[in-house]
């Protein structure tokens, strides 16, 4: 399938990519179909692309990686929509805001992205423990640490 985003141009898309937000988003209910778009220059950052608007696209990370230490309490309602019985079963992701002059940087860890990757459905969930967490947490200093421990690595 092509797709034509204001941000990548034109994307062809097979179908088995497609990631359904039955729901939508937080604030964005209309987007209900997503592409995670990878890109090795902005590693291990992604973007989610919407193939319902094609101005919307969601900067992204794996927040484990950023804070191993993330525990997120996810609740029975979320699972079962996804169609999973743990947390275990979904990839976490979180979205990422980057100020113009790139000087901050910061990422919602209250209410993450959760993707069921065998049914490749999603949703965004509010976390049972969400005041341990913030939505504009800064993650400047963590991904500045994880991208020198990665240039290491290599």
């Amino acid at each position: 399938m092509e797709f034509f985003t204001t941000r990548f141009g034109e994307l062809t898309v097979s179908e088995d990519k497609i990631i359904n937000f039955p729901e939508g988003f937080i604030g964005l209910s209309a987007d209900n179909k997503f592409v995670i778009v990878a890109d090795d220059s902005i590693d291990p950052f992604c973007w989610f692309q919407s193939l319902v608007k094609k101005e919307t696209a969601f900067l992204v990370i794996d927040p484990f990686l950023i804070m191993p230490e993330y525990e997120p309490l996810v609740s029975d309602d979320d699972l079962n929509a996804l169609g999973c019985k743990t947390k275990d079963e979904v990839q976490f992701y979180v979205t990422v805001i980057v100020s113009e002059n790139f000087g901050e940087m910061t990422a919602n860890f209250m209410a993450p992205i959760l993707i069921n990757m065998q049914s490749r459905e999603g949703r965004q969930a509010v976390l049972f423990n969400a005041d341990e967490y913030s939505a504009r947490y800064d993650v400047l200093d963590r991904v500045d640490r994880l991208m020198e421990e990665r240039k290491i690595l290599l």
